[in-house]
């Protein structure tokens, strides 16, 4: 595997970030590279990670606050995820658990998450619903998974209406 650097994203990534999340997302990559820049805009406190390895990006993980309905709680939406998937040497797995544990460092109570239970269970996410956390939004074929940092008191995750199309 690819001995990887991560450190938050700088401004002067973008153009690799495009890159990783355009192999990463193919048909969908051109969207994707549009939500990704709209959920940057969204909250200054967003908190983006680059692999790096060889001075190229490998790994991009993206983390946006968003409000809960009548709660003090934000929680934290993971996407996108992007890989290099023109490197199999690249260890996501490892990518992910060091991101979670920087993120594991912030005041948020949960991260969410649009996936699969077999792909981020192991990572320590459940199923929202058993933290009593909901979404605004339906997205086909997904289940939404969350990751307690802090306690939670669950709610409603209210997403930016352009995540809603």
């Amino acid at each position: 595997m690819t001995t990887l650097n991560i450190r938050p994203e700088k401004p002067e990534d973008r153009t690799e970030i495009a890159t990783l999340i355009a192999r990463t997302y193919m048909g969908a990559g051109a969207r994707t590279i549009e939500v990704a820049g709209q959920l940057r805009d969204l909250n200054k406190d967003s908190l983006g990670f680059i692999a790096e390895a060889e001075g190229h990006a490998k790994a991009y993980a993206l983390f946006t606050p968003l409000d809960i309905k009548d709660s003090s709680e934000k929680t934290l939406l993971l996407t996108p995820l992007a890989i290099d998937t023109l490197d199999e040497t690249v260890d996501v797995e490892n990518f992910l658990k060091e991101v979670i544990l920087k993120v594991k460092e912030s005041s948020f109570n949960t991260v969410v998450v649009y996936g699969s239970e077999e792909m981020y269970a192991p990572y320590g996410f459940k199923k929202a619903e058993d933290l009593n956390l909901k979404s605004n939004i339906d997205v086909a074929d997904a289940v939404l998974m969350a990751l307690e940092i802090h306690k939670t008191q669950g709610g409603e995750i209210i997403y930016p209406d352009f995540l809603k199309s």
